[in-house]
């Protein structure tokens, strides 16, 4: 288990960030709050959290799924 940096780039325009925010913190198992700062600040601080390579590429591909462009880095 190695420790990514999930890194946001872009959300396309239509989705509402509420929404988003809603589905990310489904989709990563933590509270939508935990977001906020991912959302709001510019550029976007990184999100930390351990996964499995195999767990981190399909992360990603949810994330494009709905619409949210990432960066993984392996830590």
């Amino acid at each position: 288990m190695a420790r990514y940096q999930l890194r946001f780039q872009s959300f396309l325009d239509h989705i509402d960030q509420n929404s988003a925010k809603k589905r990310l913190a489904k989709l990563l198992n933590l509270s939508d709050e935990t977001f906020d700062p991912c959302l709001n600040d510019q550029p976007n601080p990184p999100l930390y959290k351990n996964l499995s390579e195999t767990e981190a590429s399909i992360l990603q591909t949810k994330l494009a799924d709905i619409g949210i462009q990432t960066e993984v880095t392996i830590m």
